[in-house]
């Protein structure tokens, strides 16, 4: 490309340059070219295509996701130690750094990125977390041994008193941790930080919208009961107690796994799992009514 100013000629190397210094230098022009009431084109391609790639910066969604990368590690190395520590299960080896990597560039493409990319355009108070879990199944003595031993590290209160056991019970392994029959070895996911547009409603609804969501993403889903640990302890949820709790807490974790089958609990009513962290900093494996209404949130899958 060149660039003439005052009779001096600039030659750049364009094909050097990087994505991020395209979009942005064709911005810059664009911007200047609108003041000057200049219509460009690059090619075949109108300016105002650049400017709303730009604006919607895929490259800095990009970076904040792999910045994650460390974080989710450590809370998937923090999910297979309190796995291990059950007396119900085999030990389980961890994937490396390395791998672990590998399977997150496969996982995340062009279309998850373009999906949070425009939900945070369209509320910059939305954030997405990456969790990694392990993509094994576990029995729900298995889930409550990692829930309770979550709760009795990392929380004031032990996690224990508030799982309700007769609805758990009744989930099967892969129900409980959203394991996949697939050769990858960790399940990952990016989940956002209050509840998703459009879900309030009953279980019913949410399973509708959530079905219309996947006809052109089917990545998105409901979060899964062992994503939900995973998620408090990247959310860095662990304190001594109740004043250092992010006053925002409750929003931040109330989750509704509407996509799991109701069960009749006490032999008279109907109930799903319900999630979240009390701003007290109770953790709790609660219910609601299938037929309340309630907000929810779908996840990246």
């Amino acid at each position: 490309m060149n660039s003439e100013e005052r009779g001096s000629k600039i030659n750049i190397e364009v094909s050097k340059k990087s994505d991020e210094w395209l979009l942005n230098t064709a911005e810059e022009i664009a911007k200047e070219a609108n003041a000057r009431g200049l219509k460009l084109f690059f090619g075949n391609v109108a300016v105002e295509t650049v400017i709303t790639n730009s604006e919607r910066d895929p490259i800095e969604t990009n970076k904040l996701v792999v910045e994650q990368m460390g974080q989710s590690f450590k809370a998937y190395d923090s999910i297979i130690y309190l796995i291990n520590q059950s007396k119900n299960n085999n030990l389980i080896k961890p994937v490396g750094i390395h791998k672990f990597k590998s399977e997150f560039k496969k996982w995340l493409g062009e279309d998850k990125l373009a999906y949070i990319n425009q939900s945070m355009k369209t509320d910059p108070n939305l954030n997405f977390t990456l969790v990694a879990t392990p993509n094994i199944p576990l029995t729900p003595r298995q889930f409550k041994d990692v829930a309770i031993k979550f709760g009795e590290k990392n929380q004031p209160y032990p996690t224990h008193m508030y799982i309700w056991d007769e609805l758990y019970d009744q989930y099967t392994p892969a129900q409980i941790s959203g394991s996949k029959e697939d050769s990858n070895k960790v399940n990952f996911s990016l989940i956002p930080s209050k509840s998703t547009e459009n879900m309030h409603g009953t279980v019913s609804y949410q399973r509708e919208m959530l079905d219309k969501l996947q006809q052109d993403k089917p990545f998105l889903r409901a979060p899964s009961l062992l994503e939900v640990v995973a998620y408090w302890i990247s959310l860095g949820t662990q304190t001594g107690t109740s004043k250092d709790l992010d006053p925002n807490i409750f929003s931040k974790t109330d989750m509704l796994h509407f996509d799991l089958p109701e069960k009749r609990v006490k032999d008279h009513y109907l109930a799903v799992p319900r999630s979240y962290i009390f701003s007290d900093g109770n953790p709790s494996f609660d219910y609601s009514s299938p037929g309340f209404d309630c907000n929810a949130r779908v996840v990246v899958g």
